[in-house]
């Protein structure tokens, strides 16, 4: 042993699950999707075996429409199995340049109507 880092990319990603490739994003600004469309953006900072990664500093983003809002959240744990997509964000162009930032308060409160029209659409049938 000789105290280096092991250099992950000289191994042969064909051979390699998808879980080491989060190596590169270590404690660096990603964006994660989840399967319910939730987007949280922090700082990568550990994964285990399963791919349940810890996020530092968080956000929740939420846009409806052309707006969009911010809600700190801190340590955040994800488990990997909601993850569909994470990817490292450009920091020139983190923030979406067409679209409003709103208080957190108007964006939860417009989720909160949204999320109440859509609830007309589950039956018991």
């Amino acid at each position: 042993m000789t105290g280096e880092p092991f250099d992950f990319k000289s191994l042969d990603p064909e051979g390699l699950t998808s879980v080491v490739i989060l190596v590169e994003f270590v404690d660096k600004k990603v964006l994660t999707l989840l399967r319910d469309g939730t987007i949280y953006i922090g700082f990568l900072r550990t994964f285990d075996q399963y791919g349940t990664i810890i996020l530092h500093k968080t956000i929740e983003r939420i846009y409806i429409n052309e707006e969009y809002g911010e809600i700190p959240l801190g340590v955040f744990l994800i488990r990997s199995e909601n993850i569909v997509l994470i990817g490292e964000i450009d920091s020139e162009n983190e923030y979406p340049q067409k679209l409003t930032l709103i208080p957190k308060d108007e964006i939860l409160r417009k989720r909160a109507e949204l999320r109440e029209g859509t609830d007309n659409f589950i039956t018991d049938d």
